[in-house]
């Protein structure tokens, strides 16, 4: 990421990337083993995952009333120790793009359970592995993606 998007940008990218998640599970059929369809599943959950991540840092920039990601990293830099690090794998860390947006998910018990699954299954480290993911643990993956993507968007 260049740091320079937009949050009407990084909106855009959530939709396209959850949209292509979606795709990807959906030309599965339920009784395909192939080693094309299991990297699809890894795919899938990748490009779910950062569409979350697209999401919070939008959701972030609109709410700090700022322009790029560019603004909202340098501001937590000049908070210090206090700030959150946003810069390098930091940035892709979904509980701390959590906070740079100001949400706090134990409001929705739901959409916690929904978040936690997230964290627990997506990393930013999945657009490079070799292996593969069950087809439920993908579902479950891409739906709870799904939810908190809504949500984001839902509040104010």
């Amino acid at each position: 990421m260049r740091f320079n998007e937009s949050a009407a940008q990084l909106k855009d990218a959530a939709r396209r990337h959850l949209a292509d998640a979606h795709r990807l599970l959906g030309n599965e059929s339920r009784v395909c083993k192939c080693a094309t369809c299991a990297r699809h599943r890894v795919g899938a959950i990748y490009l779910a995952g950062y569409a979350v991540e697209c999401a919070l840092k939008a959701h972030a920039i609109v709410r700090r009333r700022k322009v790029i990601w560019e603004e909202v990293v340098a501001e937590e830099e000049r908070k210090g120790r206090r700030g959150l690090k946003l810069r390098g794998g930091h940035g892709h860390s979904l509980p701390s793009l959590l906070t740079a947006a100001s949400l706090d998910v134990t409001v929705d018990p739901s959409i916690q359970a929904r978040f936690g699954l997230l964290v627990n299954a997506w990393s930013v480290d999945l657009r490079y592995a070799q292996g593969s993911r069950s087809l439920p643990e993908t579902r479950a993956a891409v739906i709870a993606a799904t939810e908190v993507h809504e949500w984001v968007l839902r509040q104010p």
